[in-house]
């Protein structure tokens, strides 16, 4: 077959552009978060995985002001510094409020506060200071700093007599109970909104501020179906809210409070019944990420859901934290060790990421935006990151794709097998003669 010069050209320009690779589509890169329009499985991981002796039993994370990231791990905190992981030991013979860790946040000015089975710690310049109550203080669940620079905590196993949810105040914890408004005997999660009410589970879901306080799920404490209730939550714009149980079912697993009312958390890829989560995290983009406790790790957004378990590479399925630190790169902790995701300049497209055949021999940028790739079996056509196609037998006449060309007019000519054809408003037409401005074809309908 003897091709037209101008798609001779075209061919020598698509096939230039794969320079040996697979497929490569270029895209400017977020330095401050990961891509909410880039599939999970197109970010940069790593994964340091216990079973290769990284890390023991990691939970909690944080990243503080100098750069450096903190894990919780079985015994104590460890340090990251990008390339090796060293255990921390508390200064001057001191220790942590308790053993165990339970939650990291690394406060605005500076400080790492650490939530322990026992109390709460503060690290500040290499100062450490526990808020205590009793010789066996109440743990901590959570650990927020809302707008104002005020800490706050949620606890549990209460028994000094004072309120599950508390604020730092100076060198000691001012406490919310039932006579505030709080009737949670221990909290669980914990989040700000934009109006500045603070969001915890208390078996219940807890809505609270000063003076004001709404209580929503009160069946829970009547049928907690064998769970703690709720175990998270999370605000984001516009007065939503998420909440996640640690039970499937109606009324269970992640649901979603808009306009006044509660449902089940269900768009497409996600139905929020069926995955018991205790961990939900809202990054710098407004996508919702969800840890199911054995699904491994859901992100939502714009309505879409996008999953990545342990199967597509992650170190396990069962997660237990999730932190995004300031250069945008996502981390998460699970059952099995700990997940870094980071922004790429360079974005892949695989059949896992939906792309027919593993053969690509032509691509094509189209005026729409789209693009267009030929291989083996199909074009598939990317557009805003997602993956279509028109595959053999579905509406492609023919098998091998060989060459993409758009014409001045928004057709485009397709060289497959050993026929030259054009397609235009949904339709593969076959030209039959060579001198293609006179060529008259069959046609199929795409």
């Amino acid at each position: 077959m003897v091709l037209p010069e101008s798609i001779q050209k075209a061919r020598l320009l698509n096939l230039s552009l794969l320079v040996g690779l697979f497929l490569l589509f270029v895209l400017a890169s977020t330095a401050w978060a990961v891509d909410p329009h880039t599939l999970i499985s197109q970010y940069g991981h790593t994964a340091w995985r216990i079973q290769d002796g990284f890390l023991s039993n990691p939970g909690a994370i944080a990243q503080t002001m100098d750069g450096y990231i903190w894990i919780g791990v079985l015994g104590g905190l460890v340090r990251f510094d990008g390339v090796k992981f060293t255990p921390w030991a508390a200064p001057n013979g001191q220790s942590l409020a308790g053993s165990g860790i339970s939650y990291l946040l690394a406060g605005r000015d500076g400080s790492l506060w650490i939530g322990t089975y026992g109390g709460l710690s503060r690290l500040k310049d290499g100062k450490l200071f526990n808020y205590t109550t009793t010789p066996n203080s109440p743990g901590i669940n959570n650990i927020i700093e809302d707008h104002a620079g005020t800490i706050w905590v949620t606890r549990y196993r209460v028994n000094d007599g004072k309120g599950s949810l508390c604020q730092v105040e100076a060198d000691k914890l001012r406490c919310y109970g039932e006579k505030d408004g709080n009737p949670g005997k221990y909290a669980i999660g914990l989040a700000e909104d934009t109006a500045g009410n603070i969001w915890f589970g208390c078996k219940m879901l807890c809505r609270w501020a000063p003076n004001s306080s709404s209580f929503y799920f009160a069946d829970q404490l009547k049928n907690p179906a064998g769970d703690n209730g709720v175990t998270n939550v999370a605000a984001g714009p516009s007065g939503s809210v998420w909440a996640s149980f640690g039970g499937i079912g109606p009324k269970q697993g992640v649901q979603y409070y808009s306009e006044g009312k509660w449902v089940s958390y269900v768009v497409p890829g996600f139905d929020g019944a069926t995955f018991a989560s205790g961990t939900l995290y809202l990054d710098r983009n407004h996508s919702l990420w969800v840890g199911t406790q054995s699904q491994g790790l859901y992100r939502i957004h714009d309505g879409v859901a996008d999953h990545y378990g342990r199967a597509n590479g992650l170190s396990g399925d069962n997660v237990g934290y999730i932190y995004e630190d300031k250069e945008g790169n996502l981390w998460v902790t699970t059952d099995r060790g700990v997940d870094m995701f980071r922004d790429l300049p360079v974005v892949t497209f695989a059949t896992t990421e939906g792309l027919i055949g593993s053969e690509v021999h032509s691509v094509l940028a189209l005026s729409n935006g789209s693009v267009w790739v030929g291989n083996v079996g199909a074009v598939n056509i990317i557009r805003a990151g997602s993956v279509s196609a028109i595959a053999a037998g579905h509406g492609l006449p023919g098998q091998n794709v060989e060459v993409i060309f758009q014409d001045h007019s928004g057709q485009i000519w397709l060289g497959i097998d050993n026929t030259i054809v054009t397609y235009k408003l949904g339709r593969f037409s076959a030209i039959k003669n060579s001198d293609v401005r006179h060529s008259r074809g069959a046609s199929w309908d795409c």
